[in-house]
């Protein structure tokens, strides 16, 4: 294992780097050309001085694991699900220096547990469904002193659940679809000293919900598409005292909604699309205002709201006509968001923008002509943004940027030649960034990057 490791780390020699980036190899868990990590969706949380996170070693399964940033200081926190079978540790969320999240035992099937980091401090909260069937705690959000969550108890089916990190103080807040059908409450996100959210009661479909983690403070805030129909308010993100969000309404369609958390002020923004369905959605604050890509006689392009209808607009039409730009992963960057989009000429590239029609424009051609380089994964690292990009030679790599065509380089070809390394997933960790990718050596393990 070290000889392979030291092997991957002489081959990721920098190419157009500063002797003062230092990026290598933590640990390789699963040992051989196998990955410990998964490719789509690693979720590191800082617990103390460890980020923890789901590895399998390839022994005891996907477990529980801690990491300090070293070979030595990476190891399996429990072995949950003892043996070769997996626990899954996933959906987790802090609260109070413990990670709280679902896994499986391979008794109790997949339920509500918690962990301080050791081996110890590791416990299942409260088996929510009696004996090995799943409740399967979804959606797990902090309001105050309380994690709020979905799960289903087997008699009321998916409903509003909470908990204080105790077994005594763990208990289903209310049946909102009364019975065992699933009121399925999702999309949760922090207003104040509330949560909104969108749920079903089994009378008004899905639609706007409130709750302060009581059962008489858990009501709904508006039926938005009066009658069956459901609204489905999703892509809900706070800005102010506002939240924003998509819903949509007979005469509109989906199209851009606010609410302060009362009927009265739950209203359409704006129709982006008369006639159309608009469907605004990857919603990110910049400053006062939020940027999302949306629907329109332009195609899907970059669009801009401070929650008001007259400070709603397009910000660019990209990709020029009635062609998709299709704006994905903005990322807050500094004064600017990064984002990826085709302007159909050079396909999906790097680009930037402060919200304004004249400042958004294209970083660099990654992948020169047609080909798309594809950037994602942005994270900011002292006074640059990292990301994964493919330039057309050496795959989806490792790369960097300062916001400037000429600061935006290859930091490293880690899985040396065409073979893509997939980069992705930078947490911090004291004075380095974890992240996970391939070497073309060890598989998809986990890495560290210190500038």
């Amino acid at each position: 294992m070290a000889a392979a490791l030291a092997v991957a780390l002489c081959l990721a020699t920098p190419l157009t780097a500063t002797a003062a980036v230092r990026i290598r190899p933590v640990k390789d868990i699963k040992p051989g050309p196998g990955s410990s990590l998964n490719d789509e969706g690693i979720d590191f949380r800082r617990v103390g001085r460890w980020l923890l996170f789901r590895a399998d070693d390839g022994v005891a399964g996907s477990e529980l694991w801690r990491t300090d940033g070293t070979p030595k200081g990476t190891r399996r926190v429990k072995d949950i699900n003892p043996g070769p079978g997996h626990s899954s540790p996933a959906e987790f969320e802090l609260m109070g220096g413990v990670l709280f999240f679902q896994a499986d035992d391979g008794v109790t099937g997949t339920e509500l547990w918690r962990t301080d980091g050791t081996r110890k401090g590791t416990r299942r909260v409260k088996d929510i469904n009696p004996g090995p069937a799943d409740s399967s705690p979804q959606e797990l959000t902090r309001l105050g002193k309380r994690i709020l969550f979905t799960a289903n108890d087997g008699a009321a089916g998916w409903e509003l659940w909470r908990t204080d990190g105790t077994k005594k103080g763990t208990r289903r807040v209310k049946d909102i679809n009364p019975g065992p059908s699933f009121a399925q409450p999702h999309d949760f996100v922090r207003l104040g000293k509330k949560l909104l959210f969108s749920a079903s009661d089994g009378t008004l479909s899905i639609e706007l919900w409130r709750t302060d983690g009581t059962k008489k403070g858990t009501r709904l805030v508006k039926d938005i598409r009066p009658g069956p129909g459901d609204s489905s308010p999703g892509d809900l993100v706070r800005l102010g005292k506002r939240v924003i969000f998509s819903a949509t309404h007979d005469a509109t369609g989906r199209e851009l909604w606010r609410t302060d958390g009362t009927r009265k002020r739950t209203r359409l923004v704006k129709d982006l699309f008369p006639g159309g369905n608009a469907f605004p959605e990857r919603l990110t604050v910049y400053g006062k205002v939020i940027l999302f890509r949306a629907d329109g006689p332009a195609g899907r392009e970059l669009w801009r709201t401070d929650g008001t209808r007259k400070g709603t607009r397009r910000v660019k039409d990209i990709n020029p006509g009635p062609g998709d730009s299709e704006v994905d992963d903005l990322v807050r960057f500094g004064k600017i968001v990064l984002f990826q989009a085709d302007d159909g000429v050079t396909g999906t590239e790097l680009w930037r923008t402060d919200g304004t029609k004249k400042r958004t424009k294209r970083l660099k051609d990654i992948h020169p002509g047609p080909g798309s380089s594809i950037p994602d994964k942005f994270t900011t690292v002292g006074d640059w943004a990292v990301f994964k990009a493919d330039d057309g030679t050496t795959g989806a790599e490792l790369w960097r940027t300062d916001g400037t065509k000429k600061g935006t380089r290859r930091l490293r070809d880690l899985n040396p030649g065409p073979g893509a390394a997939y980069p992705g997933y930078f947490t911090p960790l004291g004075r380095w960034f974890l992240f996970g990718a391939y070497d073309g050596v060890t598989g998809y393990e986990l890495w560290k990057l210190r500038r």
